[in-house]
Formats: structure tokens, C-alpha cells, sequence
């Protein structure tokens, strides 16, 4: 599926089931994602006490020039970071490469994309670049999140570049609505 098909879903916008690494490979699938879920809340993880949700944006900038020095660089930033939410921007497939092969993304994170073959839609939301969410599994433990609480959704941008946004929305208890956007740089593009 290409960028511009997005457009053909519901009002601009296609419903997304969270990756997950389950058994060795990486899965978009709903149940797989709450059993992965609940066998990280029952493993002897590092609790945080949270006062506040802690995010992190950055542009990987997907140019060539000393790619895969530069993406592990990034993602050793990204994990000393600890954040609840990443997200990325200029995202490509050798990025999605190196972050798959992540053990602390593999153990702590669910991600919009990743690369799986067997997979539909796998990596295909980064084609030829693209956005991408990272959220901390802690975070759907700590707040009691369940499935029907989660939204993650890819948003078509009426743009000449065929632009979109990764939306992911959890609703916590009391009513409590998070959402956590990662779009491209748009403004002259709109025009």
C-alpha cells in the first residue's frame, strides 16, 4: 500500500493494530497485543512512579550520510530517555531494521510499524518515509488500559507530498483521554 491510498479510508483516516514483538518476530495483531501486554506487567519490570507521562519527539532525518551510525546513535538516545511516548519523524525502513532488532524496544515497546513479511502492512506506512509512535507497555499497565481504551490511527494530510499523521489515543480511567501525535512538517504544504 502506498502513501497516497491512505486517502481512500474512512474520512482520511485508517484504524492501525499496535505492532508488538511476540515470539521472535514482530506482530500487528489486537489479541497479541493485550496477551503481550499482560506478560509484561507479570515480568519483574522496573516500576516508575508516574507524576507526569514523559514524551520525546525527534527527526531521524532519513538522508543517507552515515545512516546506520547515526540511527544507532539515535536509538541509544531514545533508550537512555526512558520516555512513555516517542515519536519519530523521517522515518524509513533501515531505521524500522535497527529498531526492530532492539531488545529493549523488543521488551518495553508497541510501535505503529515494523518490519514482519509475513505481515500486511508491515513497514508499509514508512513507504518511502514516514511517521512512527513508540509507546512504553508501562503505560497501559499503570493506567489500566484495555483494548477497547485504545485508539492508534494513521491520518491522510491533504498535502502535494502525500503527508499523513500516526494518532494514538488511550482513555484512562475517570474518562481521562490521552492523545500523542506525530506529524511531518506541513505548513507550506497545505497551500
Amino acid at each position: 500500500m502506498q502513501n497516497q491510498n491512505f486517502k481512500n479510508y474512512v474520512n482520511g483516516k485508517w484504524k492501525m493494530p499496535p505492532f508488538v514483538f511476540h515470539q521472535g518476530k514482530w506482530l500487528n495483531n489486537q489479541t497479541k497485543f493485550f496477551e503481550n501486554i499482560s506478560l509484561y506487567s507479570n515480568s519483574q519490570r522496573q516500576r516508575r512512579n508516574h507524576d507526569a507521562l514523559k514524551c520525546i519527539s525527534y527527526n531521524i532525518w532519513f538522508d543517507q550520510f552515515a545512516q546506520e551510525k547515526r540511527y544507532l546513535a539515535i536509538l541509544n538516545i531514545l533508550e537512555k530517555s526512558d520516555a512513555d511516548f516517542i515519536c519519530l519523524q523521517e522515518v524509513i525502513h533501515p531505521f524500522l531494521y535497527y529498531m526492530g532488532l532492539q531488545k529493549w524496544v523488543q521488551d518495553n515497546y508497541v510501535v505503529t510499524d515494523a518490519l514482519n513479511q509475513e505481515v500486511q502492512f508491515s513497514g508499509q506506512t514508512v513507504n518511502p518515509y514516514g511517521v512512527l509512535i513508540m509507546a512504553h507497555k508501562r503505560v497501559f499497565v499503570d493506567y489500566a488500559v484495555t483494548p477497547q481504551d485504545v485508539d492508534i490511527s494513521m491520518f491522510y494530510l491533504p498535502t502535494k507530498m502525500a503527508r499523513y499523521h500516526h494518532k494514538t489515543s488511550l482513555t484512562f480511567s475517570k474518562g481521562l483521554q490521552l492523545h500523542c501525535l506525530t506529524p511531518q512538517r506541513i505548513m507550506r504544504e497545505l497551500r
